[in-house]
C-alpha cells in the first residue's frame, strides 16, 4: 500500500513539475504574439499613401524608445517605395494606436506616376523570425492584388500594367499552418490535454470538439458576427492551459475532455480569428476566401504536429515511471 502511494506521489510530482512549466509558459504568451501584419499601398487621385498595421506587442517585445518623437523618427524608414527604379522621399509620416491594441503607420509619398512600382519593408527582420506581412495594393478604394512578405524576402514589385491576382488559396493555407506551428499557447493546451489520454478513440474526440468549436468563432469573428477584444481574449486561452494544468494534477477522474475542449475551443477560435482581423482580412463576405483555406491550414498544422509531438511526450512518461518502478 506504501509503495502504491509513493509511487501515486512521484507521479503527481512529475504532474506538478509540468503543470508549473505550462503555467510560465502561458503566463509568457498571456499577450498572444501574432506574429502577422499588414502593408497597404493605397493610390488614388495620383496620390500614394502606405498603411501599415502591426499588433503593438511586436514592438514592445524587441523594441523600447523613450518618446514618441524617436519612435516616429524610427518608424520613418519602416518603408521604401521605388516607382520605376527611383526612389520617393517620405513627405510625411505618423502613426496612432487602436482600441484593439494595434500600431498603425502612415507613410505620404504625394503624386507619383509609373508602371512599377516597389516596396520594401525593414521592419519584418526587426521582429520574430516567424513574422509575415501581407501586403495590399489598393487602387481607387479597390484590391487589385495582395502578396507575402517576410523578414528575409522584404520587398515586391508590383507591374500596374500586369498586375497578380489577389492571394490565393494556396497562401492563405499556408499562412494557417505556420500560425499554429507557432501558436504556442494553442498547442500547449492541447498537449495539455492530451497528455494523459491514451485510447486513440478519446483523442480523435477531443481533437475534433476543439476543431468544431474553434471553427466556429473563427468564422463568426472573421464574417463580423461576433467581435471580442483582444485584451478579453488572450488571457483567456492563458487561463485555459492553466486550468487543464490543475486538472491534470488534482483531478484522478478526467472525464469529459472533450468538453472541456469544446468550451475553451470557443475562445481559442477567437485568438485564430485575430490574425486575420489584424491584417484587415476580417470585413464580412471579403473573409470567405482566406477563412475557408486559413482555417484548413490550421487544421492541417495542428494534427501534423499533434502526430509528431505526443508520441514523444508518451515515451517520455513511460520512461520515468518505468524507472519509479
Amino acid at each position: 500500500m506504501k509503495s502504491v502511494t509513493a509511487r501515486t506521489n512521484r507521479i503527481h510530482l512529475h504532474s506538478i513539475s509540468a503543470m508549473l512549466f505550462i503555467m510560465l509558459c502561458s503566463i509568457s504568451l498571456s499577450a498572444h504574439d501574432l506574429g502577422v501584419s499588414a502593408i497597404s499601398l493605397e493610390m488614388k487621385d495620383g496620390k500614394l499613401v502606405v498603411y501599415s498595421s502591426y499588433a503593438r506587442t511586436d514592438f514592445d517585445a524587441v523594441i523600447k524608445f523613450n518618446n514618441a518623437e524617436d519612435f516616429k523618427a524610427f518608424t520613418k524608414k519602416a518603408v521604401a517605395v521605388e516607382i520605376d527604379g527611383k526612389v520617393l522621399d517620405v513627405l510625411d509620416n505618423d502613426f496612432s494606436l487602436d482600441n484593439q491594441d494595434g500600431l498603425n503607420l502612415r507613410h505620404s509619398f504625394g503624386e507619383v506616376s509609373g508602371s512599377k512600382i516597389k516596396i520594401t519593408s525593414f521592419l519584418a527582420s526587426k521582429l520574430s523570425s516567424s513574422h509575415i506581412q501581407i501586403l495590399k495594393l489598393i487602387r481607387n478604394d479597390k484590391e487589385v492584388s495582395r502578396q507575402f512578405l517576410t523578414g528575409d524576402d522584404n520587398s515586391f514589385e508590383f507591374d500596374l500594367e500586369d498586375l497578380q491576382t489577389p492571394t490565393s488559396f494556396g497562401q492563405f493555407l499556408t499562412l494557417g499552418i505556420k500560425h499554429i506551428a507557432f501558436g504556442f499557447d494553442h498547442l500547449l493546451f492541447l498537449f495539455a490535454l492530451l497528455l494523459v489520454v491514451r485510447r486513440f478513440s478519446e483523442i480523435a474526440k477531443i481533437v475534433t470538439f476543439f476543431t468544431i468549436a474553434h471553427s466556429i468563432t473563427l468564422s463568426l469573428a472573421a464574417l463580423n458576427i461576433i467581435a471580442i477584444p483582444s485584451f478579453i481574449v488572450e488571457p483567456i486561452i492563458a487561463i485555459s492551459i492553466v486550468y487543464v494544468g490543475l486538472e491534470n494534477v488534482f483531478k484522478t477522474e478526467r472525464t469529459k475532455r472533450w468538453l472541456v475542449a469544446y468550451i475553451f475551443g470557443l475562445v481559442h477560435g477567437l485568438g485564430f480569428a485575430s490574425v486575420l482581423e489584424e491584417i484587415g482580412i476580417a470585413s464580412g463576405t471579403d473573409s470567405i476566401l482566406p477563412l475557408l483555406s486559413f482555417d484548413p491550414g490550421v487544421e492541417i498544422g495542428q494534427i501534423a504536429i499533434i502526430l509528431l509531438v505526443l508520441p514523444v511526450l508518451w515515451k517520455l512518461q513511460s520512461n520515468t515511471n518505468s524507472k519509479e518502478k
